[in-house]
């Protein structure tokens, strides 16, 4: 499994910008101005960036063919099954990751904790254990990625019940990383298949 990041998207102007687009295939150059705002073609943009440099360096594949989506919108090359790859994005650092095996990643702005929230995605053990942290932003931030990176893999979307996810009978077989980087204010959280 690879991974790039990019977490300068504050410093990227409207020109550079117009540049990156430019060099987009066309369908996902379409893809891109769907966004209305600065911010979401930024982000766009940038992750296909990181997918193109990934299967050039992993793959020797410089012709990224247009995704497919899944049942709940993950993308994935229905031309090249054997490639994995998965993307996310905060306000200011976006993550793409490619591997032979599915895979899964969520980045996130460490923010305000929300008692409300943790309440509704964590499990009783979880909840205390971010309760009782240093840090509740972040102690919350790294069960929300783990989370959301876990479902990225499966590519089952959002599920209505997040508290048990990360028991180990829902992810057998499945290994988690999550790195925190409190100086750029995020953490993010890649999930790969064993």
């Amino acid at each position: 499994m690879k991974y790039l990041i990019a977490d300068n998207l504050s410093s990227l102007t409207e020109s550079q910008l117009e540049v990156m687009l430019e060099a987009l295939p066309v369908w996902r150059r379409n893809r891109v101005l769907r966004f209305k705002h600065f911010k979401g073609r930024a982000q766009s943009t940038q992750a296909f960036v990181l997918l193109q440099q990934l299967m050039v360096e992993e793959y020797g594949i410089s012709s990224i063919p247009e995704f497919t989506y899944n049942e709940h919108g993950k993308p994935y090359f229905s031309s090249l099954k054997h490639i994995h790859f998965n993307m996310s994005h905060c306000s200011n650092a976006v993550i793409c990751a490619v591997d032979r095996n599915p895979v899964g990643v969520d980045i996130e702005q460490v923010g305000r904790f929300s008692e409300s929230l943790a309440r509704h995605v964590l499990n009783d053990e979880e909840y205390l254990a971010v309760v009782k942290s240093s840090s509740p932003d972040v102690a919350f931030i790294r069960f929300w990625t783990q989370k959301e990176s876990l479902v990225k893999l499966t590519g089952a979307g959002i599920r209505d019940n997040m508290k048990n996810i990360l028991l180990p009978e829902f992810r057998q077989n499945i290994q988690i990383s999550t790195t925190e980087c409190l100086e750029k204010g995020y953490v993010y959280s890649i999930a790969t298949c064993r």
